[in-house]
């Protein structure tokens, strides 16, 4: 049995369902009759289709070979592909079947296999695949950076290149090739979180343009710094004298850097830093994620000069205190210049409830609707590397900030963005933005 369209015609896509987990199509009524009722044979698709791991979660099989006479009249008919792809116009000659598969778990593991005439096709295979992998890491540098950079001057410009380099040669280093006989097999296995981490990544990269880098000095009286201005007050307010905008804008940037930090913390480690680096026993807090942070702010030297196993006031840790690095100063201080207000969010399902660190994976309510660090009211300031966040009242949200700001304070999202949040928020609203799974409607727009 097999269905086709109402108009009749012999030239039209018709279907067949042999079995309950068979769909049969064609592009018409002869070709289907064929295949439905074919005999057994031995063709390559045949023998591919014997070979698919039925453990796996999703594969897929071509007989490339009947493609590829397409695929070089496709190349053909476009002369004008860029100089860069000429050294791989021979690839569709060179395979003769393509497996690819798919299995996850706590890891994504993915297996691409491309079949050759024989090995010395399937080496030369090799040698495009390695050389995809090179071509990719110099795109990043030549075309990816330098827009990053342009986008965003200074330490916000420098911290996503370092980033977006890291980033790439992560999900490189995990791509392994390698040849067996006439067979070229490439093989990756990336953790959960690290699709989420790159969602995370396109979307802060998406979010960085050279408006802030303008608002920064402001006198020169251009509009997009004012409209900046605005913004950032959080509401209709006019824009505010250039001092206060260059404020602003150092807070945006310091919040970035540390957004940056913890996203490359989290590419080497899995999960985001615990709120506090704990004693042997896993009791007593020591350092705050602060210090943990150290390495990927640049600061790895400072980092070494810790006694990661004497709590923050020991008499050797406390001498360090005085060297915090500028990113951990609002510019909206007035307290000791080795505090900080940029605070954690600690509280019942927050991001630094702790003890334990917790992953992308972790944050069900989407990374762009969950708070990770805020910029706290100054009598909130901590020495920056005591082990103390901003401990969030459920009944009370709005406490221990809106008072470095009018009308909204300043906070970094698990996403890197970094959001004006106005006082006058439903408190609903906030208490779900503290949360990273609490599964709530919010109707908050940013």
């Amino acid at each position: 049995t097999y269905y086709r369209s109402r108009s009749g015609r012999k030239q039209s896509i018709t279907a067949s369902f042999p079995n309950e987990r068979t769909l049969v199509f064609a592009s018409n009524e002869t070709f289907l009759k064929k295949m439905i009722t074919a005999k057994p044979a031995d063709t390559g698709i045949h023998r591919l289709l014997r070979r698919v791991d039925l453990a796996r979660d999703g594969s897929l099989v071509i007989d490339f070979e009947k493609l590829a006479p397409l695929i070089v009249l496709g190349l053909q008919a476009y002369p004008d592909l860029p100089p860069v792809f000429d050294e791989f116009l021979p690839l569709p000659g060179l395979v003769t079947s393509v497996e690819m598969s798919v299995l996850v778990r706590s890891d994504v593991d993915l297996q691409l296999t491309l079949g050759a005439r024989d090995a010395k096709d399937a080496a030369e295979l090799k040698t495009l695949a390695d050389r995809a992998k090179t071509m990719a890491q110099e795109y990043v540098e030549k075309e990816i950076i330098p827009g990053l950079k342009a986008g965003e001057q200074g330490a916000v410009g420098d911290a996503l290149a370092r980033y977006a380099r890291r980033v790439t040669k992560a999900t490189l280093d995990r791509v392994e090739i390698a040849q067996r006989e006439k067979e070229l097999s490439l093989h990756a296995r990336f953790p959960l979180d690290l699709f989420a981490t790159g969602a995370a990544a396109s979307m802060f990269f998406a979010g960085s343009t050279p408006v802030v880098q303008r608002a920064a000095a402001p006198e020169q009286g251009n509009k997009a710094a004012q409209v900046l201005n605005i913004q950032l007050s959080g509401g209709g307010d006019p824009p505010r004298a250039p001092a206060e905008g260059n404020k602003a804008a150092r807070t945006v940037n310091n919040l970035k850097q540390i957004g940056l930090a913890m996203h490359n913390y989290h590419d080497a480690n899995n999960k985001f830093p615990p709120p506090a680096r704990l004693d042997k026993e896993g009791k007593k807090p020591l350092l705050s994620w602060r210090v943990a942070i150290l390495p990927y702010l640049d600061q790895q030297a400072l980092y070494q000069e810790f006694h990661l196993d004497e709590p923050w006031d020991s008499d050797h840790n406390k001498q360090l205190i005085e060297r915090m690095p500028d990113v951990f100063r609002s510019p909206n201080q007035t307290g000791a210049k080795e505090t900080t207000v940029y605070l954690g969010a600690d509280g019942e399902h927050g991001v630094f409830t702790g003890p334990k660190p917790i992953g992308m994976a972790r944050i069900i309510d989407g990374t762009s609707n969950t708070i990770m660090v805020v910029e706290a009211d100054d009598e909130k300031a901590v020495p920056w590397t005591k082990p103390e966040d901003l401990k969030y009242d459920v009944k009370k949200p709005l406490a221990g900030l809106g008072k470095m700001k009018p009308k909204a304070f300043l906070a970094l999202f698990c996403d890197g963005s970094v959001q004006s949040v106005p006082l006058d928020i439903d408190e609903a609203d906030l208490r779900a933005l503290f949360t990273v799974d609490g599964k709530e409607v919010i109707k908050w727009q940013r």
